[in-house]
C-alpha cells in the first residue's frame, strides 16, 4: 500500500470553493510508515526534539558522472537551504565517504541529486553522488548509520520512496525507509521520477511552510501537505508534478 499515492486520491476537479471536496488532501494530513515499529520509533525520537533544526548538511549534485542530465534545480536548492540556516554545511559533489563522515552531525539533511532505484535488489538502491560508480551510497550503506540528533532527511531526488523489485514489496526496502530507521524520524521521499523544476518548487514551498511551523510531531507533515495542496490547486490535472512527494515518519 505503501507504494500507491493515496494521499493523492480522490476527485481533484471539484470545485476548489466547494465545501467538502472529494480528496484525501483536502480531508486529512498524510504520512507513510514502512512498518508499526519505525512509525513507533519515530514517534520516539520526535518526542525527544524540541528545538528547530539550526544548521543543515546540505548535498548538492548539479552534474553526475555516467549521466547526461544535468540538475540545475539543484544548486538552487542547494541556495534555499544555507538562505534559511546560515550555519548549514553545502557539499558540492560530494563522496560518500564525505557525506557519511558528517552526516551524524547535523539534524537535517538535504540531498538535490540523482537516484536509483535498483530493479531487483531494494538494498542497492542508491542516491548518486560523486563516486557513486565505486563506492555507492546505497539503502544497505546507510543501514550502518545509527545516528542521535537527526530530525529531518529530505531526498530531492528521483523514486527514492520506491521498491522496484515486485516480490520485496512488502518489506518497504528503500531509501526513504533507510534515513528513517538510521536515524531521522522525519523523511520526505519521492514514489516516482520528478522534474527538476518541479522538485525546487516543492522544496521552495515546503522549506517556508516549515518555517512558519517548526520539526515538531505533525509540523513535517503539514508542511508538505500545504505544499502539494497548493500545487493541486494550480494545476490538477497535472498529477506527477505534486503527487510524487511523501511524508515518511511521525
Amino acid at each position: 500500500m505503501g507504494q500507491l499515492p493515496l494521499h493523492a486520491a480522490g476527485h481533484h476537479d471539484d470545485s476548489p470553493d466547494a465545501a467538502d471536496r472529494r480528496t484525501v488532501m483536502d480531508r486529512v494530513v498524510s504520512s507513510f510508515s514502512p512498518s508499526l515499529r519505525a512509525l513507533d520509533f519515530s514517534r520516539a525520537r520526535t518526542r525527544n526534539h524540541h528545538r528547530r533544526p539550526d544548521k543543515a548538511l546540505v548535498v548538492s549534485m548539479t552534474t553526475t558522472p555516467g549521466m547526461e542530465a544535468p540538475l540545475a534545480g539543484a544548486g538552487l536548492e542547494a541556495d534555499l537551504l544555507k538562505a534559511l540556516l546560515p550555519a548549514s554545511l553545502h557539499l558540492p559533489a560530494p563522496t560518500s565517504a564525505q557525506v557519511m563522515t558528517h552526516v551524524a552531525d547535523y539534524p537535517l539533511v538535504h540531498f538535490a541529486c540523482h537516484a536509483l532505484c535498483h530493479p531487483t535488489d531494494p538494498s542497492h538502491s542508491t542516491l548518486l553522488l560523486a563516486d557513486h560508480e565505486s563506492a555507492p551510497m546505497t539503502v544497505r550503506r546507510l543501514n550502518t548509520l545509527h545516528l542521535q540528533q537527526g530530525q529531518l532527511a529530505y531526498l530531492s531526488a528521483c523514486s527514492t520512496a520506491a521498491t522496484a523489485a515486485d516480490f520485496l514489496l512488502d518489506e518497504a526496502i528503500h531509501l526513504t525507509s533507510a534515513f528513517q530507521l538510521a536515524g531521522f524520524p522525519h523523511v520526505v521521499g519521492t514514489l516516482w521520477q520528478v522534474n527538476d523544476a518541479a522538485a525546487l518548487r516543492v522544496a521552495t514551498a515546503f522549506y517556508g511552510h516549515l518555517a512558519e511551523a517548526g520539526t515538531g510531531q505533525g509540523d513535517v507533515a503539514l508542511a508538505l501537505h500545504k505544499t502539494l495542496r497548493d500545487l493541486r490547486d494550480r494545476c490538477p490535472r497535472l498529477v506527477s508534478t505534486w503527487a510524487a512527494h511523501l511524508h515518511t515518519g511521525a
